[in-house]
């Protein structure tokens, strides 16, 4: 089943999108399965991305390859053939982690760097899957790669999609007022063309934001 992406919801506001819609498989938070409390998970915790059998795997970002791994969940067998991938930069909520799973074949080996745009795999529908696709998921981890926020009902994964959504102007004045109730300052119009989670991070580190006590949470 793939879904058409127009909008997603930051605290609960709808936050609309000014581009063209993405064809997309299951959403990240979708709840069709009861494999997913089986698995201890409110939904899916991850975004499905449709593609071909044996179509290449890219790195997101750079970093390096801490897991290549057939791992075992639940009573229902496997996730399949699985990467992890960790920034070696640190982001506000830690160093950003990314996740492939369902692949066919492995191009990295575990400790081996990598750069943004290098095919580390293949994909496939290995473990538990109905057909080919990636599932991409984003967690942050600390120093130790122990993952933080893992009781938030997803392991503590994020929804991945704000990391690939620029944003322009029209947008950023619109989540200033989802977040601070304000229209922007006239400087924070540089965040125009950032990923939207550069910017709620940048949010975050703020004055204004530490005095609300205001808590991310970014949900489709």
């Amino acid at each position: 089943m793939r879904f058409p992406l127009d909008k997603i919801y930051i605290f609960d506001h709808e936050f609309p999108l000014n581009r063209d819609k993405m064809t997309l498989g299951q959403n990240f938070g979708e709840n069709y399965l009861d494999k997913y409390k089986e698995w201890g998970l409110l939904g899916h915790n991850g975004q499905d991305w449709p593609c071909r059998d044996g179509e290449s795997v890219y790195a997101a970002h750079d970093g390096v390859v801490t897991k290549v791994i057939e791992e075992t969940v639940g009573i229902s067998g496997t996730r399949g053939k699985g990467i992890s991938l960790k920034s070696k930069t640190k982001w506000p909520s830690g160093y950003l982690t990314t996740i492939y799973w369902h692949l066919k074949d492995f191009n990295v080996q575990a400790g081996q760097e990598v750069k943004e745009g290098d095919v580390i795999a293949w994909a496939d529908n290995t473990g538990y899957s109905t057909g080919t696709h990636l599932h991409f998921g984003i967690k942050f981890v600390d120093e130790n790669s122990v993952t933080i926020n893992a009781d938030n009902g997803y392991g503590g994964y994020v929804n991945p999609l704000p990391f690939f959504m620029t944003i322009n102007e029209q947008e950023l004045a619109l989540l200033y007022k989802t977040v601070f109730g304000r229209d922007p300052d006239v400087d924070s119009f540089g965040y125009a063309g950032q990923s939207l989670a550069f910017v709620l991070g940048e949010f975050q580190k703020s004055p204004e934001w530490k005095a609300k006590a205001q808590v991310l949470q970014v949900l489709d």
